[in-house]
């Protein structure tokens, strides 16, 4: 074979620019469509990582606060405030439930109920017998702030044992944090004797037990997602 028919050989087997542009062209395509697929994959997983996340913390909210309000116990007079020790209550006046608020208006009410201790749990394992007082209510943390510095709330539950002296139960007082990630708390009761929902609770003496007690609270996930969820607990008004 002759010198011009090899170069010619070689010509035709080897790529062109154009082709080689081409070829890489066609790669960049397919590296960026796996790129982008990949990417929706990572954030629809971290998407449904995160609403698990919340939904677990829901759920456990949801329990608690249900499981204790059914054990609200009427006939029995709520303890004394810890600055007014010696203000006394009659025998129904068994809930007190306040509306507040916090940040820019939002919902953080709070209840304070007598109940039952039979059933409940706390992160230690330990729990007061017998009767006890129990708290809902939404306070600052004064060692976080958010990302745009804000003051970011607690769902706190409190609990006392119900006993005498009523200095005594107070220094037997437990507290603990549910979840940071609330950022409304809001209750409602059923009036059954005038057949409608109110805000307020127990601030006129004597009212006892609401038949119903409806919750709902706002979680933020950690991507910022914000959900409410609602639930309605009947309660046991009296001793038969």
């Amino acid at each position: 074979m002759t010198a011009e028919g090899l170069m010619t050989k070689n010509r035709d087997s080897a790529f062109t620019l154009i082709e080689l542009m081409m070829a890489i062209a066609i790669l960049g395509v397919i590296l960026t469509m796996i790129y982008g697929a990949l990417t929706s994959i990572m954030r629809a997983k971290n998407v449904i990582e995160d609403q698990r996340e919340v939904r677990q913390i829901a759920n456990a909210v949801l329990t608690r606060l249900t499981r204790e309000m059914q054990l609200a116990y009427p006939g029995i007079p709520r303890l004394p405030p810890p600055d007014k020790l010696e203000e006394r209550f009659g025998s129904k006046d068994n809930l007190l439930g306040e509306k507040e608020t916090v940040g820019s208006g939002r919902p953080a009410d709070h209840i304070v109920f007598v109940a039952l201790s039979a059933g409940q749990y706390v992160p230690d394992g330990l729990t007061h017998g017998g009767l006890v007082q129990i708290s809902y209510s939404m306070q600052e943390d004064p060692e976080e702030k958010s990302a745009d510095g804000k003051s970011v709330y607690v769902l706190v539950r409190e609990e006392v044992p119900y006993l005498r002296p009523y200095e005594d139960a107070y220094k037997q007082r437990m507290v603990f944090p549910l979840t940071n990630r609330i950022r409304s708390f809001q209750l409602r009761y059923l009036d059954l004797e005038n057949d409608e929902w109110v805000s307020t609770w127990g601030n006129e003496k004597g009212m006892g037990l609401p038949a119903m007690i409806e919750f709902s609270f706002e979680l933020e996930s950690e991507q910022g997602a914000r959900t409410w969820y609602t639930s309605a607990v009947p309660l046991r008004r009296s001793f038969s």
